[in-house]
């Protein structure tokens, strides 16, 4: 079994809790093998939310739901699947189910966990827990305009395999994501 290789010594928060609920910066002394040093790590969510969820939307027809959402940090216009932090109180295929209805307006009769993601490990103290919905029902799509999301999209594995070549879904969450569900079946 293999042991820690950097322990912490101290924790420093450099920011959050009092900025910011939903992120917090961490400039921590640690011990390396080769000596004293220093890492930085930044943790995802508040105090009390669980890991963050992202969902694989399944149609009865088969095509993947994803949202055109604009991303502030790259300031871009990309396809993804919908995703969210973990609510307080709230289980991860529940917080699976409002994520959907939050974003697409859609509602899934099947929620199933799939596995987990760290989406960044050499910086992020992040874990993503990933669903699969099935049996999506297409008619009622609505995209939430408030989290800049422009509209809902059903697509193919065809259209997704292109959009990827294209770099139109880049992000690592959802790539990741896909991914685990073909492997899946």
């Amino acid at each position: 079994m293999e042991k820690e290789c950097i322990r912490r010594i101290r924790e420093r928060l450099a920011y959050g809790e009092s900025e910011n609920p939903w992120v917090r910066l961490y400039f921590d002394d640690v011990m390396k093998p080769g000596g004293p040093g220093r890492y930085n790590r930044v943790v995802e969510g508040g105090d009390g939310t669980g890991p963050g969820v992202v969902i694989v939307p399944v149609t009865t027809s088969q095509r993947i739901v994803f949202v055109r959402v604009f991303r502030y940090p790259v300031s871009r216009w990309l396809t993804e699947l919908p995703r969210g932090f973990g609510e307080p109180g709230l289980d991860g295929a529940s917080n699976a189910s409002k994520e959907l209805l939050e974003e697409t307006g859609l509602r899934s009769e099947s929620v199933a966990l799939l596995g987990r993601i760290y989406p960044n490990t050499g910086l992020l103290a992040t874990e993503v827990q990933v669903f699969r919905a099935d049996a999506v029902a297409e008619a009622s799509a609505k995209p939430c305009l408030s989290e800049c999301i422009s509209e809902v999209l059903f697509l193919s594995r065809e259209q997704i395999e292109r959009c990827i070549r294209q770099g139109d879904i880049a992000d690592g969450i959802t790539l990741s994501a896909l991914s685990m569900c073909w492997l899946s079946g």
